[in-house]
């Protein structure tokens, strides 16, 4: 054997067994329980559900499919994801109807950040294990901090510095027995902390009103959703859930954000369900910060937002 032939060997050898323990590795990742996100079970196939809840952290502590369930009487999932706007949140309802069947109906959570896109790829070991995957790898390649090329094509590279993410892996490709139980149903996060302090530090730090940012990418980026969803036969509930009335009157272009999505629901004939100054709004005992409800507040509003829902659906 010449001393080339020895030389390949001595680098293909190696690289054969880091590109199956790659695989390995995200294979693992795939069948970790995470908290705070069901992207695992959106990949997996396991959503298949009738109704299908979606939109960022205001989807996903809010919007409980055990009370949906229960009134509707539908199979509902919910794929709320923590820190993303439309981008993000309409390449995870792509992946969904990839891998699961395509659900009846979506509530559509939308609010005042949802055509504010992010520079940075956020939470980016989540993906970890989708790095080949087209659909994310082109939704999160213009991300300050998305995958690079020795990341997408050298077997293991995407874990360098991440080794316990790669261990992690490993260990549950082979047994996910001895994984913790979750405080998550159905993608849905129970939260049941109480107001806490975030909102009256930021009321100090911007004493002012603001304008939310309107990106016109992700706004024909919703306006191409709702079109797909009407062709076909996918009803949207376009819903503005409630907001602590003091970070609401902040917002000095609220307006503008009602008129889109009534605009957009009329040429969709899909309900805008606004309840952004619903009097829930008015107590902090709902709410754990001044966008989110806590448990509490889920249980008051989530059945009125069914009965609602279920006198649209006759």
């Amino acid at each position: 054997m010449n001393k080339f032939l020895k030389l390949l060997l001595l680098i293909a050898i190696p690289m054969v067994l880091f590109f199956w323990l790659g695989i390995i590795v995200d294979k693992g990742r795939r069948k970790i329980k995470m908290e705070y996100t069901s992207v695992n079970e959106v990949f997996n196939g396991k959503v298949n559900s009738d109704l299908v809840i979606s939109g960022s952290s205001r989807a996903a502590v809010q919007i409980s499919p055990y009370i949906l369930d229960s009134i509707l009487h539908l199979n509902t999932y919910n794929i709320g994801m923590n820190g993303w706007s439309f981008h993000m949140q309409y390449a995870m309802f792509k992946v969904l109807l990839k891998h699961n069947k395509k659900p009846k109906y979506v509530i559509q959570i939308a609010d005042d950040l949802l055509f504010t896109d992010r520079k940075n790829f956020y939470n980016y070991t989540l993906f970890l294990p989708y790095s080949n995957d087209k659909i994310i790898r082109k939704a999160t390649k213009h991300y300050k901090g998305s995958f690079t090329i020795p990341e997408l094509y050298f077997p293991l590279f995407k874990y360098n510095n991440k080794m316990n993410k790669a261990w992690k892996g490993l260990k549950y490709y082979f047994s996910d027995k001895e994984q913790t139980p979750l405080v998550t149903y159905k993608g849905f996060w129970i939260n049941d902390m109480p107001w806490g302090k975030t909102f009256d530090e930021y009321k100090k730090k911007h004493p002012d009103r603001y304008d939310s940012k309107i990106d016109s990418p992700l706004l024909k980026e919703f306006s191409e959703y709702l079109e797909f969803c009407s062709k076909n036969d996918i009803k949207v509930f376009i819903v503005w859930g409630p907001v602590y009335y003091e970070r609401y009157h902040l917002l000095r272009n609220s307006q503008k954000f009602k008129q889109i999505f009534s605009s957009l629901s009329s040429k969709y004939n899909f309900p805008f369900l606004d309840y952004s100054e619903d009097s829930i709004g008015l107590s902090k005992m709902y709410f754990y910060d001044s966008y989110h409800l806590n448990k509490q507040g889920v249980e008051v509003f989530n059945p009125r937002l069914a009965r609602d829902i279920s006198e649209l659906m006759k």
